[in-house]
């Protein structure tokens, strides 16, 4: 610094970051030189934009203005369904240099909930003020007017393009080009030392900065301004280079365990095909000429708690393909049948006793949990299911109609007259859908104001199917 008097000192200053969780495009530093009153908001306030963060030199007396602007809430209008409601906060800092630390000072500051009026009244009056108190300095020789360059050209401090009319053109005739005020920061190597903490940097986290602007350039590595590396120690580069290393061995860990579950995969899948294969050979030595006819089919395969293996297999009686038998294996070899039985469905789409439908051998534990005892009546069900499937498939011509609960009706399989064609034909049930009628019941045929509504699909009787049902006693009397 040199001179005592405004205007002849000048100072270095920092000027203020934005804040943390604010969007830099929202806020913004200037010098105020004069006020317009002839316009509004931020126009009316004279000077030169600042980069925020930026180290500048300035003279002191000169007064600085910054106004961040923060995201309250939506406010969303008319063609403008992305607008959003803002408050904002102004403060305006003096430059000093008393010799007791130079720098910038606060001499006012207030909050306004709506960012509309950050530039208002209120504000223009307290610069009036200001103003009044402390005048800018006057430009001097070594007062820094920006000249705008008319051509693009290479900062002769950074050697960075300097695009025409955004930087500063120290000869009036020269064609020699610089940034104005400041020079932008460059990125940072990895292990640089900051100059404001002392800490190596990562680059990530880091910048570097025109220290001087002089012939010989002095570039020093600082941490970001929004990083504050003096109030909070940030990651060295060592910390970050020893958490990248945990990071590679945690996933090398990570893979290495997944290719041993991969590979235990494998053999495991491995083992189960080729006791699947050798159960399908017992099974079928077992039966003889009866599995070519009726085919079993593997329902069930587990470990057992004391470390057998289980298999179950449903194998079908070749007089009736209705019915099956449910054949198990203990290790590979056959341990027993169970005996036939049968089971009522109360499901009232399926109210039909079906005879399909086995249990395993009374008194026999085989230590099924509920979910593989679910799985096992599942496979069941499907295969009990399959002589219905074959009605469905026999006859795609259906015909349905409503009734009410009657003794005759006894579900799907049965054999009733059909009311809605003429002779009132025989017909087979092949679904039935029920619904619950609690009011007005009677005007849908019901016997009183509520109960259930069936809707059965029917279709023709075949001849087969006439004669072995008229040979069962199951067709119903006229």
């Amino acid at each position: 610094m040199s001179g005592t008097g405004p205007g002849s000192q000048w100072v270095t200053v920092t000027v203020p970051p934005v804040p943390e969780g604010l969007r830099p495009g929202a806020c913004w530093r200037r010098t105020v030189t004069a006020l317009d009153h002839g316009k509004r908001g931020g126009f009316a306030v004279l000077g030169e934009p600042l980069a925020a963060g930026a180290d500048v030199r300035l003279p002191a007396g000169t007064l600085l203005i910054a106004v961040d602007r923060a995201d309250t809430r939506p406010a969303p209008r008319r063609g403008k369904p992305w607008a959003m409601a803002r408050d904002a906060t102004v403060t305006v800092l003096l430059v000093h240099g008393d010799g007791d630390g130079d720098g910038a000072r606060e001499v006012w500051s207030r909050h306004y909930k709506s960012d509309q009026f950050a530039c208002g009244a209120t504000t223009l009056r307290t610069l009036t003020k200001l103003l009044a108190e402390h005048p800018p300095p006057p430009p001097g020789p070594r007062a820094p007017v920006r000249r705008p360059n008319s051509e693009a050209g290479a900062c002769r401090w950074c050697t960075v393009v300097v695009s025409a009319g955004a930087g500063h053109q120290p000869d009036r005739d020269g064609d020699r080009v610089e940034h104005w005020l400041a020079c932008p920061p460059r990125a940072a190597v990895n292990g640089a030392v900051c100059a404001l903490c002392g800490r190596s940097v990562v680059g990530l986290d880091a910048h570097q900065v025109l220290a001087e602007r002089t012939e010989d350039a002095v570039w020093e590595t600082r941490h970001r301004p929004s990083l504050d590396c003096t109030g909070t120690p940030r990651r060295t580069w060592e910390e970050f280079q020893a958490d990248q290393a945990d990071k590679e061995r945690a996933a090398e860990r990570g893979r290495e365990e997944a290719r041993r579950y991969q590979e235990r995969l494998t053999q495991a899948r491995a083992a189960e095909e080729a006791a699947a294969r050798a159960e399908d050979t017992v099974v079928a030595a077992h039966l003889g000429d009866r599995a070519t006819a009726a085919p079993p089919a593997r329902v069930l395969a587990k470990q057992l708690r004391d470390g057998r293996r289980l298999a179950l297999y449903l194998v079908p009686t070749p007089a009736d393909p209705g019915r099956c038998e449910i054949l198990r294996l203990i290790d590979g070899r056959i341990d027993g049948t169970s005996r036939p039985s049968t089971r009522r469905n109360t499901d009232p789409r399926t109210m039909t006793e079906l005879p399909c439908l086995l249990n395993i051998a009374a008194g026999t534990s085989i230590g099924l949990t509920a979910a593989e005892e679910r799985a096992l009546d599942k496979a069941l069900d499907a295969w009990a299911d399959r002589p219905l499937r074959a009605l469905r498939e026999a006859a795609p011509q259906a015909s349905t109609w409503k009734m009410a609960e009657s003794p005759e009706f006894t579900g799907i399989g049965a054999i009733v007259r059909d009311p809605l064609r003429p002779g009132r034909p025989l017909v087979v049930v092949l679904d039935v859908r029920r619904r619950w009628e609690n009011e007005d019941g009677l005007a849908h045929g019901l016997m009183r104001d509520e109960g259930w509504l069936y809707t059965p699909t029917v279709r023709a009787l075949t001849p087969d199917e006439y004669a072995r049902a008229q040979r069962e006693g199951r067709l119903p009397e006229n």
